[in-house]
């Protein structure tokens, strides 16, 4: 067991803190995703995992750092004291200015998908028209393979 003296107990319980702020600041980008982008149950169960997988290595990381890999209720503790802490107070403007700014993103979104289903039509079309210009330029029905054996233009293939 590796012992650890008091005052770097108390830099690894600060660090802890400020590991708590962290990770609520990265759940508030969650929910401000959950609201403005994430529509359906996969999605968010997707994101959700995605989070809780990063919060969890990133804790796992900090105790093997700082702790050499021993869970310490300190540890834990302070987490848990960052993340209240900066829910209760920096968190609501963080979210606020989040859901502003995912907000105008997925109007940005909205706009150039709106504007690419216009310009994209007419590239539709004439692609299409383009297709069936050089299918008919390239080969005659008649003589492809799969016609060998059926009647075109009167004449029969052999």
């Amino acid at each position: 067991m590796g012992y650890i003296d008091v005052t770097q107990q108390m830099l690894t319980f600060a660090m802890s803190v400020l590991l708590g702020v962290v990770l609520c600041f990265i759940y508030d980008i969650v929910r401000a995703l959950h609201r403005v982008a994430l529509k359906g149950f996969l999605e968010v169960l997707i994101c959700d995992i995605l989070f809780w997988v990063t919060s969890a290595v990133l804790t796992f990381c900090f105790l093997l750092i700082r702790c050499n890999g021993m869970v310490r209720a300190y540890v834990l503790f302070g987490e848990s004291v960052g993340v209240l802490f900066a829910h209760y107070t920096v968190s609501r403007f963080w979210y606020a200015i989040l859901l502003k700014l995912f907000g105008v993103l997925a109007l940005i979104k909205r706009v150039f998908k709106t504007v690419f289903v216009k310009v994209s039509v007419p590239f539709k079309k004439i692609f299409k028209n383009l297709i069936k210009t050089i299918k008919k330029v390239l080969q005659h029905n008649c003589r492809l393979l799969y016609n060998q054996l059926k009647v075109c233009n009167r004449t029969r293939i052999r």
